[in-house]
């Protein structure tokens, strides 16, 4: 018997909660590896880019989901703190921070940490946004007069 079947049955049996295409994703990195074949960057891009990539990534990291359609699933839409970015997410005039302000990026990783650690449990919300005001300070000192 060919050995991804076998494999396929073991998880199957043994993980019957698996989701058909993330056992079929599995079972596809395993096979490549297997038969010599290379998995480049760009098909890596494509699988993390595409819906049920972005999904295991958001869930397995706590990151928030990248594509709208990943947003609206159960597993984002049942969370409190999630689904009010979820929310914001899916409307038809959602936009970016405003990447012209100074150190922008700077100040959107930081914030979004915070929002990470809350819904993660590793702070409270006032923790959070205190801690987050506090760095932004930092980095906006040298504009300050």
């Amino acid at each position: 018997m060919h050995a991804i079947t076998i494999l396929h049955r073991i998880l199957s049996t043994s993980f019957p909660e698996i989701h058909a295409k993330r056992l079929a994703s599995l079972l596809a990195a395993v096979e490549a590896i297997v038969s010599d074949s290379r998995l480049t960057l760009s098909d890596m891009g494509r699988w993390l880019s595409g819906p049920v990539g972005n999904e295991f990534w958001a869930r397995g990291t706590g990151d928030f989901p990248g594509r709208k359609d990943v947003a609206a699933k159960p597993f984002f839409q049942e969370n409190r703190l999630v689904r009010a970015i979820v929310e914001q997410m899916l409307l038809p005039n959602a936009k970016s921070p405003n990447l012209a302000m100074p150190n922008a990026v700077q100040l959107n990783k930081v914030l979004t940490s915070e929002i990470q650690n809350v819904v993660q449990g590793k702070k409270s919300a006032k923790q959070a946004l205190d801690d987050a005001a506090a760095e932004w300070n930092k980095i906006l000192a040298k504009y300050q007069k």
